[in-house]
């Protein structure tokens, strides 16, 4: 359970025993008094006649029994005991009497119950007087015998405090699981949402780990049809940042995401990546052309008309991308986005805002400036940047080879961060293997290594 439900559930607690015992201190205190009797043959009738006292007992117990308790029960017998102690109408109120006869046996048991401790045992007392009187007189073979006096009550009967302070904590920890539950019902989207939710809640693009289904998907397809895919990731940061950091706040990226999704086609999907890196997945498009589409997007930021609230949040912003396209030699997606990653650091590097793309036929980056940009339309999108380069800009960067390295040992350089060009390989041909990257994570404390 989360911090948030231990507070409900503490809450709900709290409130429903603290109602509990309100509710309990406020009730009117009941105290009992009890008493008891022995139906008996008269004493007298036994000696004279103790055939016919015998066939009365068997034969007629159970209708005098009952008729004894009825009479308790009486409002005669309840008036008489009343007028006897004098008692007004108030000190009546509450005040009650109940007779039963024990199963199995001739004993009579009287109850009276009352607000007064001190009244009801006298109330009880005046009732078993009244009562032993009246049946006097209705049979001669039988009769009532005390055996237990009426009690002094010393504590009440009701309410039954620490009972309802139980039933009360009982109620409040139920509550507080039903108040959790339909808390996480509401918060949790419905349908196949609550299990995978692919929006960032941030921004309303794209979360990354609907990025990296739809890259597997799009990898596969692109393989698979010998088509073209390329994968953006643009990074964003404050004008006058270091080029290794900056926040640029959480209210800024909404705003980014808005001027970025009228340059987009129907089938590009634009993602979250990072805190402040978006990721822009485009099929059917060659590197080049998913450079200038990138570069335009770039440019965006500083001229695109938004609303005031908008332009305070992206007041300063500046971008840098780094673009690679799908190659017939990336085994996975994670090939593809390890060289989308080696782009945007390319791109960061030096002068910020550039647009760095990672050419798959010989992992070469290309160099695109962001001046001398001419708006032209790609595949009837948007209007996108191309560049052209002119003499004062500096010459493209050379074709620098990688080494070819495993599967296994792309994924773990990728978990950790790691380039692998600045791994050298132990393998055939200088292949890295996954031991060379362990091998750095272990030479470098701040790496870690977790398999």
């Amino acid at each position: 359970i989360g911090i948030k439900n231990w507070r409900i559930l503490l809450a709900s607690i709290f409130v429903t025993v603290a109602a509990t015992v309100v509710f309990t201190m406020r009730q009117p205190r009941i105290y009992e008094s009890l008493s008891s009797f022995v139906i008996r043959p008269h004493s007298s009738l036994i000696v004279q006649d103790e055939f016919v006292s015998t066939l009365d007992t068997l034969s007629r117990r159970v209708e005098i029994n009952n008729t004894f308790a009825e009479v308790t029960n009486s409002t005669l017998i309840k008036d008489r005991a009343a007028e006897q102690l004098e008692l007004t109408k108030d000190q009546r109120q509450g005040l009650s009497v109940a007779g039963r006869v024990l199963v199995g046996t001739n004993i009579l048991e009287l109850t009276v119950k009352g607000h007064d401790p001190e009244i009801t045992q006298a109330f009880a007392e005046a009732i078993s007087r009244e009562t032993v009187n009246y049946v006097s007189s209705l049979y001669d073979v039988f009769e009532l015998g005390q055996l237990d006096g009426a009690s002094l009550p010393r504590r009440p009967i009701s309410p039954k405090i620490t009972t309802n302070i139980a039933l009360g904590l009982i109620l409040g920890i139920g509550l507080g699981l039903m108040l959790i539950f339909l808390y996480e019902y509401v918060r949790e989207p419905s349908g196949p949402g609550r299990n995978f939710d692919i929006i960032d809640p941030d921004t309303g693009v794209y979360n990354r780990a609907y990025l990296e289904m739809r890259l597997r998907q799009e990898v596969s397809r692109a393989q698979r049809n010998n088509g073209t895919l390329s994968l953006a990731l643009i990074g964003l940061k404050q004008r006058g940042a270091a080029n290794d950091g900056g926040d640029i706040g959480r209210e800024a990226m909404p705003s980014v995401a808005i001027i970025f999704d009228p340059l987009l086609r129907d089938e590009d999907l634009l993602a979250r990546y990072d805190e402040s890196t978006f990721a822009l997945l485009l099929p059917d498009l060659s590197g080049e052309e998913a450079q200038a589409a990138v570069e335009t997007m770039r440019l965006r930021l500083g001229s695109a008309p938004v609303a005031p609230d908008h332009f305070e949040r992206i007041s300063g912003l500046r971008g840098a991308a780094g673009v690679a396209e799908l190659s017939r030699s990336d085994h996975d997606e994670m090939n593809l986005l390890l060289r989308a990653q080696d782009a945007l650091r390319d791109a960061e590097r030096g002068t910020y805002g550039r647009v760095i793309l990672r050419s798959p036929a010989a992992d070469e980056p290309v160099h695109q400036p962001a001046a001398d940009m001419q708006a032209q339309p790609v595949n009837g999108g948007p209007a996108i940047g191309v560049a052209t380069q002119s003499d004062e800009q500096p010459a493209a960067i050379q074709p620098v080879q990688k080494p070819p390295l495993t599967r296994a040992a792309l994924k773990l350089a990728q978990q950790h961060g790691i380039d692998p060009d600045t791994v050298n390989g132990s393998g055939k041909d200088g292949r890295v293997l996954k031991s060379d990257i362990k091998a750095l994570i272990n030479s470098d404390p701040e790496l870690g290594f977790s398999t």
